[in-house]
């Protein structure tokens, strides 16, 4: 995850700026080489949420605050475009990985073409837009204090959003559980007009407190 710079640089120039992109691209560039040595599913999945949230942040940062900031400044509107068209595209691919989870069809070959995407993007970055960049008569210091001050309000709200869908995962949980629990009791009324039929074994996770667990292979039938 990202690490916000809490302090004001001294005698600020553009490297304060893009020192903290070029250290996410490390990150994130980290990221993509973590996934392609992984085998199990867990540590993609780990891998993938880490990154796409990298990436959403990073690209957030960069199209609110620091292209709009360059581009007042160069005559190279072409290549802003560019970079605003690289963006667009992996963020098409962000919002389909979000979508999907390990073992689904062509999940790896999707990460693995954004990570393709991303990494030339990072080239063409740090090689022309950042020696642009230098030249460049901006407010630096106001730049990187804004830059950090949006950073820790997008990490805050990222994290905010993920306990929020956690929650709303275990709410559905324990929804789901509650009606497991009432269909495991014997009704007079038959559920849904058919016969209520049951084959009782061990559940756990479910309840509304938690486990539940009631004998196995009891079958319990009632017209």
């Amino acid at each position: 995850m990202f690490m916000p710079t809490s302090t004001k640089p001294q005698n600020a120039s553009a490297s304060s700026v893009t020192d903290m992109l070029r250290k996410d691209h490390k990150n994130v560039k980290g990221l993509f080489e973590e996934f392609e040595q992984a085998e199990d599913a867990t540590t993609k999945q780990r891998i993938v949420e880490t990154a796409l949230t990298e990436l959403e942040v990073h690209s957030k940062l960069e199209e609110e605050l620091i292209y709009p900031a360059i581009r007042a400044e160069i005559d190279d509107d072409d290549l802003m475009d560019e970079a605003l068209e690289k963006h667009h595209v992996v963020h098409g691919l962000l919002v389909e990985l979000k979508k999907m989870k390990p073992g689904d069809e062509r999940y790896d070959a999707k990460f693995t073409v954004l990570a393709e995407n991303v990494r030339l993007h990072i080239k063409e970055e740090e090689s022309e837009l950042f020696s642009m960049a230098d030249g460049c008569e901006i407010d630096w210091e106001a730049l990187c204090s804004r830059v950090v001050k949006r950073k820790e309000q997008l990490i805050a709200k990222t994290g905010a959003t993920s306990k929020t869908s956690q929650d709303k995962a275990s709410k559905r949980k324990k929804e789901d559980c509650r009606s497991l629990h009432k269909m495991g009791k014997p009704r007079n009324e038959p559920a849904l007009g058919f016969p209520y039929s049951l084959v009782v074994g061990v559940r756990r996770g479910c309840g509304p407190e938690g486990d539940v667990e009631t004998p196995q292979g009891n079958i319990h039938e009632m017209d």
